[in-house]
């Protein structure tokens, strides 16, 4: 995902990528700071945000930020993941900005039979008249979440069939993902490219072609092969 390739992205940061598509928001050039750092929110909607193509500036604070308040007036679009309850006030938007509640935090609600509700990391009735567009908790980035998680689920279903028919072709092959230097298995290993391996146990890495039959196990989907 960070290098642009085809890959799963995760579902609520699709999501997000998808409510700002449909609504026409402007994004290239747009100043767009994400509140949270997590790797399932903050780090992946981040990158997508600053893909070339989306070309928004993109700044990301989190709990540890000095003068968060500052930085996030300065957005013309807020993608709140924080998880603090309320966390995003009237006073740190700027007149029309788009706000993207991503928070979903329990807090008591003695009046509701289950006896808690739902509340967003933004202060919902106050910044509502403040901003131009905002996802409402429940129902905003929520629904999106769930139809993301489908298509990934579709996407995958039709590339193990693709996998498993041998009708994948070398054009097909795409990189997964990179490991870092670490350990593994108990032995220092060497940087590693995780490729996608078909039914003809061949895998592209930087315009060119590998074979990696010698380094796959029999039947196995996907192979490591050095850097």
């Amino acid at each position: 995902m960070a290098a642009g390739l085809p890959s799963f992205v995760s579902a609520t940061p699709a999501g997000i990528m998808e409510l700002l598509k449909r609504n026409n928001i402007p994004l290239r050039g747009a100043e767009c700071v994400v509140v949270g750092r997590s790797n399932i929110v903050g780090r992946p909607v981040s990158i997508l945000m600053s893909q070339k193509g989306v070309d928004a500036t993109v700044t990301v604070v989190h709990s540890r930020t000095r003068g968060i308040a500052e930085t996030i007036r300065r957005a013309d679009i807020i993608i709140a993941a924080i998880g603090s309850p309320g966390f995003i006030t009237a006073e740190m938007v700027k007149e029309g900005a788009v706000v993207i509640d991503v928070g979903t935090t329990r807090v008591p609600a003695p009046e509701t039979k289950a006896g808690w509700r739902l509340k967003g990391d933004v202060d919902f009735d106050n910044v509502a008249p403040v901003c131009s567009y905002i996802t409402p908790v429940p129902g905003g980035v929520g629904p999106m979440t769930r139809v993301s998680l489908l298509l990934n689920t579709l996407k995958a279903c039709k590339r193990v069939k693709r996998y498993s028919a041998g009708k994948a072709t070398t054009r097909e092959i795409k990189v997964i993902t990179s490991l870092s230097a670490g350990t593994v298995g108990g032995k220092d290993q060497e940087p590693v490219l995780i490729f996608e391996i078909y039914a003809n146990n061949r895998a592209v890495f930087v315009g060119r072609t590998v074979d990696l039959r010698s380094k796959i196990d029999r039947g196995a989907p996907f192979a490591v092969a050095k850097h």
